[in-house]
């Protein structure tokens, strides 16, 4: 949410390609492109293409607007970032988590305790064809339930990075078998209050999702 009313200009920097699409209202969808790369950057690196650059968006205090970051790997190192100018020139780069809350579309799921992977059903089931990330509940305190489903089995990373962009948990580095749907505890008191991104890299394409951690 934005600290203060008036126009705001966006930037995104990543490696690979990566789009910033922002709605003008909280509904996504109204969503518009609003900055992108076709190639990389270096981290934080706003500059390299006029295209990463947004034209001046007014916003206001307070308001909730949605915004959602797509971001593709290829090779070699991997990084996405959004950056805003306030309407009083103060750049935050990246925005500060104190701005941000995750999306819900009112349909929360209730929290879980198991950790052990659990197969997804057979009868009258269709089989898995995309990978699947969920984590919840959202916003949390004390803990977390990330969950996640591949479609073919393969070595899996699951980490956890702060606001600032920060790696301040490795989840898991292990295996995924086909169809088996994997639970993960996130343990909240491990982390500092504010926005965290929970990323997991599949074959081709990295999940990513935003959650909010409070006191």
């Amino acid at each position: 949410m934005p600290p203060a009313s008036g126009n705001y200009v966006f930037r995104i920097s990543g490696d690979d390609g990566c789009q910033l699409w922002v709605s003008p209202t909280d509904n996504a969808a109204g969503k518009v492109l609003r900055a992108s790369l076709m190639g990389w950057t270096r981290y934080h690196d706003w500059g390299l293409y006029p295209t990463q650059q947004s034209v001046s968006m007014p916003l206001q205090a307070g308001q909730r607007y949605y915004f959602e970051v797509l971001h593709k790997e290829n090779w070699g190192d991997d990084n996405v970032s959004v950056a805003w100018t306030l309407p009083n020139g103060t750049v935050e780069a990246p925005i500060a988590g104190a701005h941000l809350a995750p999306f819900q579309t009112g349909n929360a799921r209730p929290a879980a305790t198991t950790t052990a992977g659990k197969a997804l059903p057979a009868a009258g089931a269709a089989a898995l064809t995309e990978p699947e990330l969920t984590v919840y509940p959202a916003p949390f305190t004390s803990q977390a339930t990330v969950e996640f489903a591949l479609p073919t089995s393969r070595a899996v990373t699951l980490v956890v990075f702060d606001a600032s962009g920060w790696l301040v948990q490795r989840l898991l580095d292990g295996a995924a078998e086909t169809g088996v749907r994997q639970q993960i505890i996130l343990q909240g008191t491990k982390l500092a209050a504010g926005i965290c991104t929970i990323q997991l890299p599949t074959y081709n394409t990295l999940l990513t999702r935003m959650l909010t951690k409070i006191d």
